[in-house]
């Protein structure tokens, strides 16, 4: 497969699925009172590391010529939601 293609898939994949955990994650403070609070905010914290890490490595990508090493694969974001689905 070609990262060129792959890598903005993921990118846009992983940011569908940080903008329906947003959703997900207020349902849950507003109609699941039972969760703990601290699983809650264990989820909240990790989204914004997932954030915050795909925001640097696309700046950092932006930065690298096609021909360069790429400064994140498609995988590493794929591997990267699943963790965080994990949660």
């Amino acid at each position: 497969y070609n990262e060129l293609t792959a890598r903005p898939a993921a990118s846009e994949h992983a940011q569908r699925y940080l903008t329906e955990l947003q959703q997900i994650v207020q349902g849950w403070e507003k109609n699941k009172s039972w969760l703990p609070r601290e699983r809650i905010d264990e989820v909240i914290r990790e989204a914004e590391k997932l954030k915050n890490w795909l925001s640097d490595k696309e700046a950092e990508q932006k930065k690298t010529s096609g021909f360069s090493k790429p400064a994140f694969t498609s995988d590493e974001v794929y591997d990267r939601v699943l963790d965080l689905q994990d949660k």
